[in-house]
């Protein structure tokens, strides 16, 4: 993020000295080369700060992510802690990560290809099979074995139930 920070400001930094050129005599534009209307500067200056701003944003979103997965690793390791970003992603909220990711290493240990031998739980949430082949009370038909079904579907289902389905 450090070097899109950087670029952002240069870019700022180029499109004001485009800013300074365009306001000198309008023969002056002509003559040099690469000059630019003040419009499009304003233009162009507006993009850039929008671009920094989002940038912005997506760092701190990053840095959560990275904070959510450095304390869920030394807890439950990477298997289960790589997982943060597809949480984030599908829209869990922040708020339950951590009993997401006890979810995740009680059942599966993170492997999202778990299988358990005595019944037709699988994947990363252990899905019952009724959950994703549509005999199930919400007939939603999935591939449990896809890390991000999994989790998308696991948040539909502790939207309704909270965290019953898993024992909670």
């Amino acid at each position: 993020m450090h070097h899109a920070k950087l670029a952002a400001i240069a870019t700022l930094l180029l499109l004001g000295w485009c800013l300074v050129i365009a306001t000198g005599p309008a023969n002056a534009q002509a003559s040099v080369p690469g000059a630019c209307s003040i419009s499009q500067a304003r233009h162009d200056v507006r993009v850039a700060h929008r671009a920094v701003v989002r940038a912005q944003a997506r760092e701190g979103q990053a840095r959560a992510i990275l904070d959510a997965a450095r304390t869920a690793a030394p807890r439950y390791g990477m298997g289960v802690a790589r997982w943060a970003r597809l949480a984030s992603d599908v829209g869990w909220p922040r708020s339950q990560w951590g009993q997401l990711f006890f979810v995740i290493y009680r059942e599966s240990r993170g492997i999202p290809t778990a299988k358990n031998p005595a019944s037709t739980a699988s994947g990363l949430l252990q899905f019952l099979a009724q959950h994703f082949n549509g005999t199930g009370d919400y007939g939603w038909r999935f591939d449990p074995f896809d890390p991000r079904q999994n989790l998308r579907y696991g948040l539909l289902l502790w939207q309704k139930l909270g965290w019953s389905p898993w024992g909670i």
